[in-house]
């Protein structure tokens, strides 16, 4: 369960906070925060950064101010009850089970990411995944690994030059 603050107002009077299953979070995310046409690599990456900026909220809350894990727009990431779409569930499903963490530590890290550029790669060791850029690389054939190792590996998300993210399995 992750618990979001309902700044859209289903169900609620004003603004308020709501929990909602994990899955069925990171689902009505990422066809608000990728493009659903795009690659299927490009959605994978997608829903890994959006899965793991989530799971980040649950662990050091992003809304604490107001109670909850994290925003419902963006100031965190957009969730809007009931806009899963077909494709983003395919690549949150294919993404099921899979997490990424520190290679050096084992630490959860912030998996930010912005809109960037089309036609654009990105800045490498930003630690930003550009959404447009990861439609760049997936078209190019890169897998969501090669396309967030660009975004993250040497950032100071996983601890600077050198360092370097690792999936894991839960």
């Amino acid at each position: 369960m992750t618990q979001y603050t309902n700044t859209n107002a289903y169900g609620c009077s004003a603004s308020c906070v709501k929990s909602v299953n994990f899955s069925s979070y990171v689902k009505n995310v990422l066809p608000n925060e990728w493009r659903i046409e795009w690659p299927s690599n490009s959605l994978k990456t997608g829903a890994l950064a959006a899965k793991m900026y989530g799971w980040y909220g649950v662990y050091y809350p992003l809304a604490s101010p107001v109670g909850a894990h994290v925003y419902d727009d963006t100031r965190s990431q957009v969730y809007l009850y009931n806009t899963e779409r077909a494709a983003t569930t395919t690549a949150v499903i294919e993404v099921d089970g899979i997490g990424l963490h520190r290679k050096d530590n084992k630490a959860l890290f912030l998996t930010e990411y912005v809109a960037g550029t089309s036609g654009s790669p990105g800045t490498q060791s930003s630690g930003r995944v550009s959404q447009w850029g990861s439609k760049y690389w997936a078209d190019k054939g890169w897998l969501p690994y090669e396309i967030l190792g660009y975004y993250y590996n040497g950032s100071s998300k996983v601890g600077g030059s050198g360092k370097e993210f690792e999936f894991f399995n839960y």
